[in-house]
């Protein structure tokens, strides 16, 4: 290496760290300066030094994509901003049944849907369409109107059939969006009696979830065909009750040979979502018995708030983004030590700017000015680190052969060896992960040191994240160096 490279390679270390030590308190202050100071010099899409999350989480076996709108593509800065980092796209409601035919059942406007898919082809990104039928978000027509169980089951068919036909290259799509109730007054049994929420085709149509999955797969014998829901990631805590009720009726669809592929588990939570004992390991618990049904995982609609549903922030501060960073890495380490049922993940959203619960609450990766928080090198370092044995459960037997009308399924199991890889199957689905030829961005080689399963009170490790952070930075300023002028990175 010539003395020009070598020194050139010591301020790129110097520069990378200098910035790691201060952004975080810049944040936690809310200071906005102006990008042309030096110390915020670092935006997610044009900087070299930072990582480009496509690049490094193509290898993985895990899906990273972003929920995006139509509209917002229009920000030049936010495009670049997705096309450097996410592999996959998900309309936020463009091809919801409300926008595509706002005026009547047979007049359907296409443009806003046709746009976040024509931005995935352009950019070779895999479209994830969202949704087919979901309860709320209708037009006038359809929730106020009545309707004859005959001439609905025949519009929902149609419908079905228009909206696959029109995209015959999305790779995943949500087939029902929020199909289960919330409460279930008489318990989760096994006879599913209250389980199905009650809405325009429940109980109107009996079989409609089944009608809606058959008629997709009819038309697309290769797109993974979802079940989308939220509240449903844990099978402990909080989310215990929804997410049997969403397990029994997956069972029961799978069993009768409905055409089902995976569920989407969103996860539109706060800071205190895990703070239940048991909660995040629930998650885990959860994976594997999906798994064994023969289902894949998709984390659709991930994002971290600073408060509740409805409730305005109280405080953010350092604490608040080293938490925040701490939980992107929990789901993020599990998702990807249980790559064989959870394919794919992505946020509801890239920047804190477009969120759709507003700037206030802090929600995703990149702040408002589009620069990378904790959160986002908490991603890139779980992406780069080599896999590891995941954490294994032996949940108790019965729990799969559930059968009793009256048990509330409830699983005692206790962690087992963490060698017993017994659930992993070889064979088990997952969404491609060749990205096309010409695919750009800063790869940053796997480590060969692993890392704690959750970050302390110090998260981001501000002097350099830390021992694996720390290689992937000198490997990644190599990659700057090495090539001369390096990648611009889209």
């Amino acid at each position: 290496m010539k003395l020009y490279d070598a020194v050139l390679l010591a301020v790129c270390l110097l520069e990378w760290r200098r910035r790691a030590a201060h952004v975080t308190d810049a944040m936690a202050a809310k200071a906005t300066p102006e990008k042309s100071d030096s110390e915020w010099r670092s935006d997610g899409f044009t900087d070299k030094l930072i990582p480009a999350l496509a690049s490094i989480s193509r290898s993985s076996g895990v899906l990273l994509g972003v929920a995006a709108s139509s509209g917002k593509l229009n920000d030049t800065d936010y495009k670049k901003l997705l096309v450097r980092h996410f592999s996959s796209v998900t309309p936020e409601a463009e091809c919801k049944i409300k926008e595509l035919t706002p005026q009547g059942p047979d007049h359907y406007v296409w443009d806003k849907c046709d746009a976040v898919y024509r931005y995935a082809v352009e950019n070779g990104k895999y479209f994830r369409l969202h949704t087919l039928l979901w309860w709320d978000h209708l037009p006038d027509w359809l929730d106020k109107g009545s309707f004859s169980p005959r001439k609905l089951r025949a519009w929902t068919v149609g419908h079905i059939e228009k909206v696959m036909a029109r995209y015959p290259d999305a790779y995943a799509v949500d087939v029902i969006n929020e199909g289960v109730a919330d409460e279930f007054p008489g318990g989760v049994t096994a006879s599913l009696d209250g389980v199905r929420r009650g809405n325009k085709w429940f109980p109107l149509i009996p079989d409609y979830l089944e009608l809606a999955f058959k008629t997709a797969r009819r038309v697309n014998p290769t797109a993974k065909l979802i079940y989308n829901d939220y509240n449903i990631a844990s099978m402990y805590g909080w989310m215990r009750e929804k997410s049997n009720a969403v397990y029994l009726l997956l069972r029961d669809m799978k069993s009768r040979g409905v055409p089902i592929d995976g569920v989407g588990i969103q996860m539109h939570f706060c800071l205190s979502a895990f703070d239940e004992p048991g909660t995040f390991e629930g998650i885990a618990y959860n994976f594997q018995r999906l798994g064994q049904l023969g289902l894949e995982v998709h984390i659709t609609e991930l994002e971290f708030n600073c408060s509740p549903y409805g409730d305005p922030c109280p405080r953010w501060n350092r604490a608040s983004l080293d938490k925040q960073a701490a939980l992107y890495r929990q789901v993020t380490r599990l998702c990807l030590d249980y790559s064989h049922i959870c394919t794919m993940m992505s946020t509801w959203g890239a920047s804190d700017r477009f969120s759709w619960r507003g700037p206030e609450q802090h929600a995703l990766l990149f702040d408002e000015e589009f620069r990378p928080k904790p959160a986002f090198f908490a991603l890139a370092e779980e992406f780069a680190r080599p896999p590891s044995s995941p954490l294994q459960f032996q949940p108790n037997p019965s729990a799969f052969n559930y059968t009793a009308p009256h048990d509330d399924m409830h699983w005692d199991g206790e962690p087992a060896d963490a060698d017993n890889d017994s659930n992993r199957t070889d064979t088990d689905k997952r969404p491609p992960t060749h990205l096309p030829e010409g695919w750009e961005g800063i790869p940053l080689p796997g480590e060969n040191e692993t890392t704690t399963a959750t970050t302390t009170s110090s998260g981001w490790r501000r002097a350099g994240f830390g021992s694996v952070g720390g290689l992937m930075l000198v490997l990644s300023c190599l990659v700057v160096v090495l090539s001369g002028s390096g990648d611009n990175g889209f």
